[in-house]
């Protein structure tokens, strides 16, 4: 993200006006998503493109009720919720089911971006550590989350331990692709070690691009922690990295062979052994050419069984469609 004040109005006047102008721009496109006026969604989506180079004011989104977030114009987030109001509300479920059961919880946010996820998913009974490398995202996340106790947000770089990775950030993602000059990464267990935090029941991975070599790269304290993982399937954006397939059968391998399988809207499309699954849902989104899983692995039978009752009971939710700003 480029400072704010290179591309807006100078001024705390200015900046206001800028504010509100991009905040009832997102309340119009939410407006004709919700009425399905897909022209006008269209046009929204699109100039906003066009514009956030020379117009990107930070602004507040209301995430949910009493919780606002502060982010970039530029960021897609209140877009994606327009699209998908189900968006990250199963990584929700799977969390309180968990908190719920088990009186109380610790998740791991690997990705934390601006800490949406974090705010979404917390509770006073959940603990979540929010790990975030790029420092833009990081001090947002910080800002997003300061009020809430039970949340600590932590700058770190997770990876292989030692290699370097250079984050690529637009319209609010930050991947990572190794290259020389980066920052250097930490292993997954040697950032929650650092925190005095030896276990914890579910890791939710989201790093658009770097999740398979994460999870690779932890098989061990996974082996040995045995918590719900929670992580994004687009084989087109671990182009050039082990194959998420060869990631999620070794996973299986190693007592991870329950999942629950989710589609971008959040909707549950599946559930049983992740090993007879995952060829099929890894063709689909090849010859679809775009489009992910969110998929949820457990280790234990019983607990994958739970889970599983409760997400079904719940029904599919109905999604928005395709959305028509532009996005993939």
């Amino acid at each position: 993200m480029r400072s704010d004040a290179r591309r807006t109005p100078v001024g705390r006047a200015g900046r206001g006006v800028s504010r509100a102008v991009a905040e009832r721009w997102i309340d119009a496109y939410g407006w004709a998503r919700r009425r399905d006026h897909r022209v006008l969604a269209h046009l929204l989506g699109r100039t906003r493109r066009l514009l956030v180079p020379i117009f990107d004011p930070e602004i507040e989104f209301e995430l949910g009720p009493g919780r606002r977030l502060v982010l970039p114009f530029s960021h897609d987030l209140p877009f994606i919720r327009a699209d998908h109001p189900g968006y990250a509300e199963n990584l929700r479920r799977v969390l309180w089911f968990l908190a719920d059961r088990r009186d109380g919880a610790v998740m791991v946010d690997v990705g934390a971006n601006v800490g949406d996820s974090v705010v979404l998913c917390h509770r006073d009974d959940v603990t979540i550590v929010a790990v975030e490398g790029l420092a833009d995202f990081h001090e947002l996340c910080r800002r997003n989350t300061a009020d809430l106790a039970s949340v600590l947000a932590v700058r770190a770089t997770v990876g292989r331990a030692g290699e370097s990775l250079s984050y690529e950030a637009a319209w609010g993602t930050a991947g990572t692709r190794p290259g020389d000059g980066g920052e250097r990464a930490v292993d997954l267990a040697g950032v929650l070690a650092d925190l005095g935090v030896g276990a914890c029941d579910l890791v939710k991975i989201d790093t658009d691009g770097h999740d398979g070599e994460i999870l690779l790269a932890s098989r061990e304290w996974i082996a040995e922690t045995a918590p719900v993982l929670f992580f994004e399937y687009d084989p087109a954006l671990h182009a050039g990295s082990t194959p998420l397939v060869e990631v999620v059968q070794l996973l299986a391998g190693g007592g991870h062979d329950k999942g629950l399988v989710y589609d971008e809207t959040g909707a549950l499309v599946g559930a049983g052994r992740i090993a007879e699954l995952i060829g099929d849902l890894d063709a689909y989104l090849r010859r679809r050419g775009r489009g992910y899983w969110d998929i949820c692995l457990l280790p234990d039978d019983d607990l994958f069984a739970a889970l599983a009752e409760h997400e079904r009971a719940l029904g599919v939710p109905v999604p928005v469609g395709d959305s028509p700003a532009g996005r993939r």
